[in-house]
């Protein structure tokens, strides 16, 4: 299976160099490294293994110091705190989007559209890396945030920093925010499985909006009709 393997390696790749590592950087890394460099194909072998990496980032992230100012976007849902995180990021501001890293926006309709789960370590090993690559801006935007983004938990030291950081309320009027709440959650395909997260989602909030009308928005649902 070597050619298979070698082949899948370089597309997946594309025009960077793969990274290859074991659990505790064991024998079957070091060995496929040596055949690619045997054929000429630039690679890298993670020192130590996976094993290695993880420690490395959970002794990071516990004594972390966070340089730059952190500006913190604070409104209700659909008034565009995420947007305005990818606006400034595609102009090449310093901004984490932490909801997106979490793949959950953090409620119970939070899973809704994200095809995969995000898992506590790739949470942190991600965050790290976006934290390390603005450490040296003057200030960083996110969203704010509590201890937790959906079953994901957010390091002490971020949350800490975000209660300190400068804040700033963000507005929208009341038929914007459904707009776009409806274009954030609701896609032009629904899949089923999305179509059960919101249902989840309702019923979970059943005994804050009691039987009944719980009732009528999974038949709104179920119809179709968002608005």
């Amino acid at each position: 299976r070597l050619p298979e393997i070698v082949d899948s390696i370089c597309k997946a790749a594309g025009d960077k160099t793969p990274l290859l590592y074991c659990w505790r950087g064991g024998s079957r890394s070091l060995s496929l490294l040596q055949i690619l460099n045997m054929l000429k194909i630039p690679a890298l072998r993670l020192k130590g293994g996976y094993r290695a990496y993880r420690k490395y980032v959970h002794r990071t992230l516990s004594c972390y110091r966070i340089k730059p100012e952190l500006v913190v976007l604070n409104g209700l849902t659909g008034v565009g705190k995420t947007a305005i995180i990818k606006q400034l990021l595609h102009q090449g501001y310093p901004a984490i989007d932490l909801e997106g890293l979490a793949r959950h926006r953090g409620s119970v309709f939070g899973a809704v559209g994200f095809t995969e789960k995000r898992s506590q370590k790739d949470f942190e090993s991600l965050l790290l890396m976006e934290l390390n690559r603005f450490q040296d801006s003057p200030y960083i935007v996110l969203e704010g945030e509590g201890p937790r983004i959906g079953p994901l938990h957010l390091p002490q030291f971020l949350t800490q920093a975000i209660r300190e950081g400068i804040h700033l309320l963000i507005n929208a009027p009341l038929g914007l925010r459904a707009e776009r709440i409806l274009q954030e959650y609701l896609s032009p395909e629904l899949s089923a499985e999305n179509l059960n997260q919101i249902k989840q989602g309702l019923l979970a909030l059943e005994h804050r909006l009691g039987k009944t009308r719980t009732a009528r928005l999974l038949t709104l649902l179920q119809e179709g009709d968002y608005l």
